[in-house]
């Protein structure tokens, strides 16, 4: 089952790159074109999604603790209680 969890993600992943070319290919139209600022293009050229647990541990347990704190769940849940070992380090 982690093997197809983890070509799971690399799906997203490669969705995702292929979305974030795009997308630069925009801003560096419109910083061309004059209708963006340097500042806003440096801003925009961050990347806006992120697939994989590393990236985005602190959102999670944030989420884990505020569903524990708002008694969705009798106790904080660990990440690894939730996503395959596989995928923890991706």
């Amino acid at each position: 089952m982690d093997g197809s969890i983890l070509n799971l993600l690399n799906a997203f992943d490669a969705a995702n790159d292929i979305d974030e070319k795009q997308r630069l290919e925009h801003v560096d139209y419109h910083l061309r074109s004059g209708l963006l600022s340097q500042d806003a293009a440096a801003a925009l050229r961050n990347p806006i999604v992120r697939h994989g647990i590393k990236a985005n541990r602190t959102v999670l347990k944030a989420a884990a603790q505020y569903s524990h704190e708002q008694g969705l769940t009798d106790r904080r849940i660990a990440l690894d209680e939730v996503f395959a070992p596989s995928t923890l380090d991706q």
